[in-house]
């Protein structure tokens, strides 16, 4: 996947994609669900930053939120974009590559590449609009996620889909090799 714009979360993307080849998976699944945990650790951190939000006397300061404290759930949230960024490069497409080692055929791996690329470039605009609009102030995302949703959120969910397509495969797959 090339791009030409020089914006922080396709820099991102790219110094994912340069550090694992630097370091090859030889194998995939096991790192499509380190993937989904890691996605699945930021939207709990939401989850808990929506909670102090709603009920900050409950919380004393420097109290964890997930992933985050109290202190630095701002740039925790304004890092999220490029941290999705980063981990589509770095784990999720290297991943779908290296699902040959966990029994998907040749074609299999290409197709679900092909249908992940183009799902990542979509992501990637929504993680470089993202990251702009938090940088231009994170109240409204903090309106947004005591209300309950957030863009951030749809973005997660976003990656979340993303990461489970390949997973679905696989699990199909050994459904299949199961029943011959």
């Amino acid at each position: 996947m090339r791009h030409s714009r020089e914006t922080p979360c396709y820099k991102a993307f790219i110094a994912g994609q340069q550090a694992r080849a630097r370091s090859p998976l030889s194998s995939g699944a096991y790192k499509l669900k380190e993937a989904q945990r890691s996605v699945h650790h930021y939207l709990e951190s939401i989850y808990a930053i929506r909670e102090y939000l709603l009920n900050q006397r409950k919380f004393y300061k420097g109290a964890p939120l997930g992933r985050c404290t109290t202190y630095d759930k701002a740039t925790y949230l304004k890092r999220m974009p490029e941290g999705v960024a980063e981990l589509l490069g770095y784990d999720v497409l290297p991943a779908i590559l290296a699902l040959g080692a966990d029994g998907l055929s040749q074609r299999e791996i290409r197709s679900e590449y092909e249908i992940a690329e183009e799902r990542s470039l979509i992501l990637l605009k929504n993680c470089e609009a993202q990251y702009h609009r938090l940088r231009s102030g994170i109240g409204g995302e903090y309106q947004d996620i005591k209300r309950g949703y957030s863009n951030l959120v749809a973005l997660l969910d976003d990656a979340q889909l993303l990461i489970e397509s390949p997973l679905g495969l696989l699990k199909w797959n050994e459904r299949q090799i199961t029943r011959s």
